[in-house]
């Protein structure tokens, strides 16, 4: 693990229990609290705080899924007799990894392409009725499941899928092994 990567969750890690001790030392106040003003500051700090954290969080989230793309994009390009891909999963001194890379296609709308969305609804078996009304609708998971095993297998894509329209969906199982700081 680069040592810069360690030292970022170290300090995320020391920051989240600092400021947690802080936060259930501050709730003991905050049940005491009977000033209007003060528990309106209250709100406020406690509402940027959460916007600071909720920030951050989604930033961990971005550079999470751009290192799941990046790593499926890499191992998809290495060769069949790669050890990595003979043992279907990665091994670090800190996690397994398996990398999994399905395929999936734009669906089409009712709105916007009804001949498409009736060929796709009437190939999955879904009545007209229920297609026009809505009340059944794809199943996100066992599609992008679907559209795998077509394109592996190299069969054609249902009707209403515009074959410009598929896109890869790159996710990675990761399992810690050992601590990330060694505790």
């Amino acid at each position: 693990m680069r040592p810069e990567i360690k030292a970022f969750y170290a300090r995320v890690d020391q920051a989240h229990n600092d400021l947690f001790t802080e936060a259930l030392r501050l709730e003991s106040k905050l049940k005491s609290e009977t000033d209007l003003e003060e528990l309106c500051d209250w709100v406020l700090v406690m509402r940027e705080a959460k916007a600071h954290f909720e920030q951050l969080a989604s930033k961990c989230n971005a550079m999470q899924e751009l290192s799941i793309k990046m790593g499926c994009a890499i191992y998809c390009t290495l060769p069949n007799n790669h050890k990595y891909v003979l043992k279907a999963a990665i091994k670090t001194a800190y996690c397994t990894a398996k990398p999994d890379l399905k395929y999936s296609a734009s669906i089409p709308t009712l709105k916007k392409d009804p001949e498409k969305y009736y060929a796709l609804t009437d190939y999955l078996g879904i009545e007209r009725d229920h297609a026009t009304a809505r009340t059944v609708r794809i199943h996100w998971p066992s599609f992008v499941d679907h559209m795998t095993e077509l394109t592996e297998s190299g069969k054609p894509l249902p009707p209403g899928i515009d074959p410009e329209a598929t896109y890869p969906v790159y996710k990675m199982t990761v399992r810690r092994n050992h601590s990330i700081l060694g505790e």
